[in-house]
């Protein structure tokens, strides 16, 4: 067992030296080890000229590999941007030949209005030479013929000029605005370049702090790997020691067994030959000899086993520790390795847009400026075109103003003349209306008495009519019921089945008033519902 355990300390010991060797062989004097990726051998196409400053005096903290992957995605990016900026280049164009159109349009429109105007000039001209001998009535309307020709010349020219105007407007604030973005965009990505570049320093700060702290641990690891190694050789050192002791003591052991045994068989070869046994307690005490010496070495054997053992886990305490250290070690550095490469990322990723934000805002004015400049010359000759041609609508507008307001002179004197007749013919039409108002309303009061005189004349004969035929009802009624007491009731019956009755609204006059009211009867019909209440009289 302890030959076994020895085995495996001098294996321990130098898998040890091996892993250590490797590491000093891998990493050059004065270097860092060099960590590679899977990316790595999929990157090795040198990166573009465009893009970033990516040297080594800007990125030297950098790793090539991601130097690469960085390169390689400023230079889509650009690609992107270089699409962008040529589609808005296009959308550019297309709104400038639009408006282009749009003015060529208005051109020939107004072109097309001139010489409408001048023909329609002309023959009214013509027109008025001609009827100049013609009554007064003809003037006049000539006069407003030309005051509504002269009024949509007014209103088409301050349309297309308030139109002209407001697409100058228009033109000059979008300009105006382009300059101002332009302006502070361009200030605003050099704030977030030199944002940018204050947080890029402080990345190189972190990742050399991060290395230093990695050259302190490097060379932590490799004191603790000198230190194990001398704790180690010195455990193996005082094993065997103490196994060249233990052999030793084992070797004195057994010659002194040997010793004993010699001894015991010359004790015995005497004892058998000589006439002199040994006795017993020469026997006991040889036998307690060998016993303590026994016992002395047991006790040796197992200090040495309890020393090599306590040696043992000692060595394999540290290579656990040493294990642990290591991990610790590479974890931290991943960790810190990852939060540079993210940290890098983002200022990457923010530089880049500001860049990108910048380029589509700057990249286009060289292609705009000459276009614009070949744009402001045609408006302003254009421009420079309709308020000639304005001018000259306006000087023949005037003179159709002068010959106008000459024929209004006449119409301003004949308005108190027309004021006067149109008072009388109102007063007229008022005092009719009234005398008309009036005699319906007496016709309305007149046929509304008539009708009032008429009804109550109808109402009074059918209550007259009610009373004489309730009278006679009554008395028909009343003779036969006096002479056959015992047919009273079926007479009541017939009756009310037979004759129909009127319900009695006022007080009956006459014969029927002096008798005393007798009973009151309620009649139902067939259906079961009940008809109007009515009071008999009888005698």
């Amino acid at each position: 067992m302890r030959f076994l355990l020895l085995l495996l300390l001098l294996l321990l010991s130098a898998l040890i030296a091996r892993s250590w060797t490797g590491v000093e062989a891998g990493s050059v004097e004065g270097q860092r080890p060099v960590f590679r990726t899977r990316r790595e051998p999929l990157l090795d196409v040198q990166p573009s000229p465009k893009g970033l400053d990516l040297s080594l005096d800007a990125w030297h903290s950098v790793p090539p590999y991601l130097r690469q992957v960085l390169t390689a995605i400023d230079d889509r990016l650009r690609g992107l941007d270089a699409f962008g900026s040529a589609l808005r280049l296009t959308r550019i164009d297309f709104s400038l030949e639009q408006t282009l159109r749009k003015l060529d349009a208005l051109d020939s429109r107004l072109g097309r209005l001139e010489a409408k105007m001048d023909l329609r000039l002309e023959s009214d001209a013509l027109s008025k030479s001609r009827k100049d001998s013609v009554a007064q009535g003809s003037d006049e309307h000539l006069s407003r013929r030309l005051e509504a020709v002269a009024d949509k010349l007014n209103n088409k020219m301050s349309f297309l000029e308030t139109k002209l105007d407001m697409r100058a407007d228009r033109l000059t604030n979008k300009l105006e605005l382009m300059e101002r973005d332009l302006q502070d965009s361009s200030e605003d990505a050099l704030e977030k370049i030199a944002r940018g570049d204050e947080s890029r320093a402080r990345l190189q700060s972190d990742v050399s702090k991060i290395l230093d702290s990695l050259d302190k641990m490097d060379a932590s690891q490799r004191q603790i790997d000198t230190v194990i190694r001398a704790d180690v050789s010195d455990v193996i050192k005082r094993s065997d020691a103490k196994m060249d002791l233990f052999s030793h003591e084992i070797l004195t052991v057994a010659s002194l067994l040997r010793a004993i045994q010699t001894d015991a068989t010359r004790a015995s070869a005497a004892c058998r030959s000589g006439p002199e046994s040994p006795s017993w307690e020469q026997v006991t005490n040889l036998t307690d000899l060998v016993e303590k010496m026994l016992r002395a070495g047991t006790e040796q054997f197992n200090e040495i086993d309890a020393d090599v053992e306590s040696y043992t886990r000692k060595v394999i305490n540290g290579i656990h520790g040493l294990h642990e250290l290591r991990r610790t070690t590479d974890d931290f550095v991943r960790g810190a390795f990852q939060d540079t490469v993210a940290q890098g990322n983002r200022t990457r990723v923010m530089v880049r847009e500001e860049f990108r934000k910048l380029h589509e805002q700057i990249e286009p004015l060289p292609l705009i400026e000459p276009r614009l400049s070949l744009l402001s010359e045609g408006l302003e000759r254009k421009i420079s075109e309709l308020s000639a041609t304005v001018d000259h609508s306006f000087a023949t507008l005037l003179v159709a103003q002068n010959s106008f307001i000459s024929s209004c002179h006449r119409i301003q004197e004949e308005e108190i003349q027309l004021y006067d007749l149109l008072e009388r013919i109102i007063h007229e039409m008022r005092n009719r209306s009234q005398g008309d108002t009036q005699r319906i309303s007496d016709q309305l009061q007149g046929h509304s008495d008539h009708v009032a005189a008429l009804l109550r004349g109808a109402v009074n004969a059918v209550f007259a009519a009610g009373n004489s035929t309730l009278d006679e009802v009554r008395r028909l009624v009343s003779e036969p019921c006096s002479r056959q007491p015992c047919l009273k009731a079926a007479a009541n019956v017939s009756t009310n089945a037979s004759t129909p009755t009127m319900p009695s609204t006022r007080p009956v006059t006459g014969r029927s008033a002096t008798v005393p009211l007798q009973r009151t009867l309620a009649r139902t019909s067939v259906n079961g519902t009940a008809e109007y209440e009515y009071y008999d009289d009888v005698k």
